[in-house]
């Protein structure tokens, strides 16, 4: 059937409906395929020649079944065939506005919550890319700024290594999701996020074998650096340079070729500034005697010296050098982390 992009789209679904003798009484609409989409307006342009629509039910349709599967719950099967269909439609702006007007999106904040979700990961994959995509969209101003603190304390619990089951598609779409509620406007849930998930939990993340996962991980610890306060980012510059995180990177993130992904170097470059700056912020510092007699004094340390004269002489070079502090901050981790190698060396 030749379509005239007039613009009166509910002129064209009366004739479709003529042409093809459907029943009157009921609703239709036409739908893109690729993705998902009912014809509006706002959408002709997508048309063009020889392209295909497909006659079916309206939105409204769609949606009240979607919302009677989701509300009762009592057979998960119905539940997956929800989803599925709300997925498929969720980056329609057509299709979650009558959404929003039937139904709305705390029902997907409530399926959060019910424990039952996480037996099927599938499931709560399709639950979660249905939620990140209708509020990518804004429809109604529902965006990441109205989000719900349900929805950031589940997704910590995918990703802090507390969910009773880890699938790699789960974990990549939370991670994205909570840098998302990190980046919000929403002083509230910016908060909430930064207490929820702690920097340091996700560097089990860059073990994965899945690259994916990794990335998103990384990107997301260097959102909550530079979201976090002052003592906040002491703290994350700490667990960088912690011997997990370089074991995860050299070891993990890095391996098999890995160092030539332009997007994983990207993540690294500032970290890795982070942690040369860390390293370097007390070059020309010199240390306090608090400072060395609290390193002399450390069990390891006083065990090496052949002497007390030996020690005198350790504390007069700390002193009088100008990475006299440098030096004391380095061998105090050295001796926290290897005080074995430490003795074997000194």
């Amino acid at each position: 059937m030749r379509f005239q992009n007039s613009g009166d789209v509910n002129e064209v679904i009366k004739h479709v409906v003529q042409e093809l003798k459907l029943p009157p009484s009921e609703s239709y609409g036409l739908i893109f395929e690729e993705p998902k989409a009912f014809l509006t307006p706002d959408n002709l342009d997508r048309i063009s020649h020889g392209f295909m629509l497909t006659v079916t039910a309206a939105p409204s349709h769609y949606v009240a079944r979607l919302h009677d599967a989701l509300l009762n719950r009592s057979d998960f099967k119905n539940v997956e065939w929800a989803l599925t269909t709300l997925e498929a439609f969720s980056l329609d702006p057509c299709f979650v506005a009558c959404f929003y007007s039937l139904s709305n999106i705390h029902l997907l904040y409530d399926l959060l919550a019910d424990d039952r979700l996480e037996g099927s990961q599938t499931c709560l994959n399709l639950c979660l890319r249905s939620i990140c995509s209708m509020l990518d969209l804004g429809v109604q101003d529902i965006g990441w700024n109205t989000a719900s603190t349900i929805l950031v304390i589940k997704l910590a619990t995918l990703v802090t290594g507390r969910a009773k089951r880890e699938d790699s598609n789960v974990v990549l779409i939370a991670l994205r999701m909570i840098e998302n509620l990190l980046n919000s406007d929403n002083a509230t849930i910016r908060l909430l996020v930064l207490e929820e998930v702690p920097a340091q939990t996700l560097i089990r993340h860059l073990e994965k074998s899945d690259e994916r996962v990794a990335l998103a991980a990384l990107s997301l610890m260097n959102a909550l650096h530079e979201k976090s306060d002052a003592p906040a980012r002491e703290q994350i510059i700490k667990h960088f340079a912690s011997m997990p995180f370089r074991t995860a990177v050299s070891g993990s993130v890095l391996r098999e070729g890995r160092g030539r992904n332009a997007a994983l170097l990207c993540q690294l470059v500032p970290l890795q500034r982070l942690l040369i700056n860390e390293s370097t912020k007390f070059l020309g510092v010199p240390a306090t005697e608090s400072d060395v007699d609290a390193l002399l004094a450390r069990e390891v340390v006083h065990a090496s010296a052949s002497s007390e004269e030996q020690l005198k002489s350790w504390a007069d070079q700390l002193l009088t050098s100008p990475l006299g502090k440098l030096a004391v901050d380095t061998f105090a981790n050295y001796a926290d982390h290897h005080a074995e190698d430490l003795r074997i060396e000194v």
